[in-house]
């Protein structure tokens, strides 16, 4: 009965003590993020959080601070993919007629300019080495965290890329019968 009470103090200590130290530590990484650009804040947080939740994870009775620096490292990471993903959508020139697009707005003019200035902007963005395509994913630490994010920037643009492909080529087909 001792060994449990001096465990569930142990419990209630650490938890203490992560609360006192891992909040501000956090909170001051949040403010410094946001003095840097949106992206680039972004990694830092990245970066930040996922040293912090190596760090917790050594100790026990973590399991619920490790959940939510988890959640906060996955959404930076949706956020950065997301952002590389559009800056290749605008490399290649399709990003704002996918916009258009999704939004159920694409006009005649935005399909003519797609045609005459998107061919032009794939070949720039194939002619230019990856790492000036997403050179803030080599700004992450971990590897594993860079490979996650270089992975669903590539999906996600490679997703865009596909509806903008099919929209035209369905016009295009139309435009022919």
């Amino acid at each position: 009965d001792m060994n449990s009470l001096a465990h569930s103090n142990q419990e209630q200590d650490l938890r203490r003590v992560l609360s006192t130290c891992l909040d501000p530590l956090l909170q001051h990484c949040r403010d410094s993020a946001a003095s840097l650009g949106r992206l680039e804040g972004m990694v830092y947080m990245v970066n930040c959080l996922h040293i912090v939740h190596n760090t917790v994870a050594l100790y026990e009775f973590t399991e619920s601070h490790l959940e939510v620096l988890d959640s906060q490292v996955r959404g930076n990471l949706d956020v950065i993919a997301r952002e590389l993903s559009l800056q290749l959508m605008h490399m290649a020139g399709i990003a704002e007629f996918f916009d258009k697009h999704m939004h159920s707005q694409v006009s005649a003019e935005d399909f003519q300019t797609l045609l005459g200035g998107s061919a032009e902007g794939l070949t720039n963005l194939i002619a230019l080495p990856e790492h000036q395509q997403v050179a803030q994913c080599g700004l992450i630490a971990s590897a594993t965290l860079r490979a996650e994010v270089k992975q669903a920037t590539v999906e996600q643009f490679v997703t865009a890329y596909q509806t903008v492909y099919n929209f035209v080529t369905g016009e295009l087909g139309q435009s022919d019968a």
